[in-house]
Formats: C-alpha cells, sequence, structure tokens
C-alpha cells in the first residue's frame, strides 16, 4: 500500500506542476493577443520582465514535471513488476522491502532503474560501475543492463555496453524520495561502504566518517585516497560484500 500511495502522490506532483505551467502559458498567451490587438510590436520594459519571468518559472515547472514524471515512472513499473513477480515484500502485497538493496527474489527491477553492477568479481577491488536496467530476462532469471558512462569531450557519445548480470550483482539505486533515510540502513562511523567516487561511473570501498543527515551526504575515506575526506550524496552510499 505504501508504494501505491507513492506512486499516486508522485503522479499527483506531475498534475500539479503541469497545471502551473498551463497557468503561466495562460497568461503568456494574454499578453501575446493584447499585442496583436493593439498592433504594438514593442515590448515595454514591465511587460518584458513579466514574460522573461514567467518563461523561468515555467522552465523550472517542466524540469520538476521532467523529474516527478520519471519517478512516478519507476514506482508504477516497480508495482507492476511486483505484481507479475507475485513477492514483491511481505507476503506478496506488493510493498517494496524496508531494506533498499535486498531485491534478489523479492521483486524484479523495472528497465531504467539506476543500479550498480558488479562487472568483474575477480577484480581486487571487485569492479562495481553505474549501470541502468534494459530489461530482466525471465528464462535465464538476470538483468541485462547497460553502463552509464557519459564520456567526455573526445567522445561525448560513447556505445553503452552491455553486461548480463545475475542479482546477486546488481544493487539498486533507488532516489532519495522512492527511499528516504528512514527506509534504509543508516552507517555509522568506520562502516565499511561501497559507493561512488565524484565524477566517475565507478564505485569502490570507503569507510564511514559522518552523516550529515539534513543534506542527506556521506563524508567518506575511500580506500588507497591519501585519507581525504570525500562528500558523497546518499544514495550512492550502499552495503558493501564481506569478501570485497
Amino acid at each position: 500500500k505504501m508504494a501505491e500511495e507513492a506512486a499516486a502522490k508522485s503522479c499527483q506532483d506531475v498534475c500539479r506542476l503541469r497545471e502551473k505551467q498551463t497557468q503561466l502559458y495562460a497568461q503568456l498567451n494574454g499578453i501575446f493577443a493584447e499585442m496583436k490587438e493593439s498592433g504594438n510590436d514593442e515590448i515595454d520594459e514591465d511587460v518584458y520582465e513579466t514574460m522573461r519571468s514567467s518563461y523561468q518559472q515555467a522552465f523550472v515547472f517542466a524540469a520538476a514535471e521532467l523529474e516527478a514524471a520519471t519517478t512516478a515512472l519507476q514506482q508504477v513499473k516497480r508495482l507492476i513488476a511486483a505484481k507479475e513477480f507475485g513477492a514483491s515484500g511481505v507476503g506478496g502485497s506488493g510493498r517494496l522491502p524496508k531494506d533498499a538493496w535486498n531485491h534478489a527474489g523479492r521483486y524484479i527491477l523495472p528497465t531504467g532503474t539506476l543500479v550498480a553492477g558488479c562487472t568483474d568479481a575477480n577484480s581486487n577491488p571487485k569492479l562495481w560501475i553505474l549501470c541502468s536496467v534494459v530489461r530482466y530476462m525471465t528464462a535465464r532469471q538476470r538483468y541485462q543492463v547497460a553502463d552509464e558512462d557519459a564520456g567526455d569531450a573526445a567522445n561525448p557519445n560513447p556505445l553503452r555496453k552491455l553486461y548480463t548480470l545475475d542479482a546477486a550483482r546488481i544493487i539498486p539505486l533507488f532516489t532519495m524520495t522512492e527511499y528516504p533515510l528512514s527506509r534504509r540502513k543508516v552507517f555509522k562511523p568506520n562502516d565499511r561502504v561501497l559507493a561512488l567516487y565524484p565524477t566517475t561511473t565507478t564505485l569502490y570501498p570507503a569507510s564511514v566518517q559522518s552523516l550529515r543527515r539534513s543534506e542527506r551526504k556521506y563524508i567518506l575515506v575511500f580506500d588507497d585516497d591519501d585519507g581525504r575526506e570525500i562528500t558523497v550524496d546518499a544514495r550512492y552510499v550502499v552495503p558493501i560484500d564481506d569478501d570485497q
């Protein structure tokens, strides 16, 4: 029920943000209609500022709507996958478990879900990279994922490499809206974790120094990084394997 309520709220957010944009565009259309009726193509300073402000607000609302729609889509897909899988949460109720990362055998991650994928279990440490789910292959009980490497100036549109991984080699990276700190394990100082190193798409072992709860960020020291303290969003900090 909680997952369904969260999806419903996200859909309501999408509608609310779209309505705000509609109101702004109606205001802008009214200004253009008045200009056309008066035959005056010149825009005075006050009208210009009103139009500029309206367009800026519309842009902000559009960006927020896109984010809300993406979240809603992921939540709805997860609800559908949970019902198809028939075992999401306790008693197959369709609820996601409290542990944000324990998904194996519980529910299917929908297409587009951002995950950490272990693409080389034999390296030391194991290689975990940022990926997104392409599809779940039911017959093989494996996920196909694509790396999230955004490229660089020399190669801005790199070919995304595909991997086939079992559920044990995938860790979901749910948003803080989907899984706030209250619904995930809070790591304590000196806890060992796996975390996304800033400006990269690779997750490395690290030790927790502290949590900035209000900012939803951890202060970490990554292994072999000269003891530097690095700030990482809580979304990208996950439990580490005992043999990592």
